[in-house]
């Protein structure tokens, strides 16, 4: 989902536009308002305006006097909205907006929040032409009913951080994480292809691109050799540099990465064992026959006295519970849905809000660099995708040792076990700081 906000000085040329009323909008049919906000409903663009301007008249020097605001989730999502599910997504942005609020490193506050759901404001849904995507407006006043001011200081990324923070909650797929999943497609693509390539071949891989769906962009010098390369997939754009392990696909590495995947194939394909030669024995002569001696019985030994072995006290074990308490695959009071990756599948599933919430305030992906990952595993072993008594940790050998005794202990409380998972999954995959500023 997208989010964009931006202060603007033509208030009434927003809200005219926004409902359909601007003699510059072709198609009013496609617009419904869905929601408005601290003003009567039957108003019209003009009279919302006026409104708004009895609040802003107080504070003249204020030249850009609405925020425009644009929610885009994707359409997969809001095919069977209605008005209801629309002005319930606009008020959960504005309040994400509201709770948004930037620190420095020193903790001094760099961008303090906002009151745009106690603001009067504007809502409507409109459709695209041809496509019939949706997308969400709304027109908010910049003095709040308080008579203060809507801060307006990096108001673009506030609503981006809101909109990551809304799909999050829904369970939504962010544009992060389609990047994400879209980069990890593309590894597997391009590693399968080059395992597969008998001999290596620029003009075959990028071939063997295409053929899955992929078109290839080569970056040229002057003299027109390929310097480097980017992979299109629909609209997006990724360079070569920015997949793979190690920058192991870009272009100057390519034919090496080729080289040394054939390299460990061969040694790991068995060679065939030398057959063992076949010895013929020489004819034997006749031997006399030996004589039969009665074996000596051994002697007896003193036996020793043997002390009773004594074992110490066995600790009392824990019942684990090895499978989930109740099915999160449906949507019970108090849940939300969540998705994430596990084992390279997807799932969405429906987990407490509190301990949804608890994942969400433990990786923070404004200070949590591998933020994903980390949640995604921990709703695994929430959620026990993989049973909890089979779930193995990767060593730095490529082999695993498997924790049989991990799991969910008999009795124990969703946030108790909630919390264990989320040191787990930090244990297993490690916490990324984000550089920069921290919020």
């Amino acid at each position: 989902m997208i989010g964009k906000a931006k202060a603007i000085s033509h208030g009434i040329g927003l809200l005219e536009y926004i409902t359909g009323e601007s003699s510059n909008k072709k198609h009013p049919e496609l617009i419904r308002r869905i929601h408005t906000n601290l003003m009567p409903a039957h108003l019209d663009a003009q009279g919302m305006w006026d409104s708004m301007k009895l609040t802003l008249s107080k504070f003249k020097l204020i030249k850009n006097s609405v925020i425009r605001v644009e929610v885009s989730p994707a359409k997969e999502y809001t095919e069977n909205f209605t008005d209801k599910d629309w002005k319930d997504l606009a008020e959960e942005f504005l309040r994400e907006c509201d709770r948004y609020e930037k620190r420095d490193e020193n903790g001094n506050l760099v961008s303090g929040k906002t009151n745009l759901s106690g603001s009067k404001y504007c809502a409507c849904v409109h459709f695209e032409s041809e496509s019939g995507i949706p997308h969400l407006h709304i027109a908010v006043c910049r003095v709040d009913e308080n008579g203060k001011t809507n801060n307006d200081h990096m108001i673009h990324e506030r609503a981006q951080k809101a909109a990551e923070k809304v799909a999050i909650h829904r369970g939504w797929v962010t544009a992060m994480e389609k990047h994400e999943i879209n980069v990890e497609r593309i590894n597997e693509d391009c590693y399968s292809i080059l395992r597969n390539m008998s001999s290596w071949s620029w003009s075959q891989y990028v071939a063997a691109l295409k053929r899955k769906g992929y078109d290839v962009k080569p970056r040229q010098d002057s003299k027109g050799r390929i310097t480097g390369y980017a992979i299109l997939l629909g609209e997006s754009k990724y360079n070569a540099s920015k997949i793979g392990r190690g920058r192991n696909l870009m272009f100057s590495k390519l034919q090496q990465t080729w080289q040394k995947m054939h390299e460990a194939d061969r040694v790991k394909r068995p060679t065939p064992s030398a057959r063992p030669a076949v010895v013929t024995p020489a004819r034997l002569a006749p031997q006399p026959p030996t004589k039969t001696v009665a074996p000596t019985p051994p002697k007896e030994r003193p036996t020793a006295t043997v002390k009773p072995v004594i074992q110490p006290p066995q600790k009392p074990t824990e019942t684990l519970i090895t499978k989930p308490l109740v099915d999160y695959t449906r949507w019970v009071d108090g849940s939300r849905p969540v998705s994430f990756r596990y084992n390279g599948e997807e799932y969405k599933h429906y987990i407490p809000e509190k301990v949804a919430q608890f994942f969400d305030d433990e990786f923070d992906h404004r200070e949590v660099a591998n933020w994903q990952p980390l949640t995604h595993l921990a709703c695994a072993l929430f959620t026990m995708i993989d049973a909890a008594t089979t779930i193995t940790h990767s060593s730095g050998g490529g082999g695993g040792q498997s924790e049989s005794g991990w799991g969910r202990k008999k009795d124990e409380d969703d946030m108790a076990w909630a919390r264990r998972c989320a040191a787990h999954a930090t244990g297993r995959l490690g916490r990324r700081k984000k550089g920069g500023m921290h919020l």
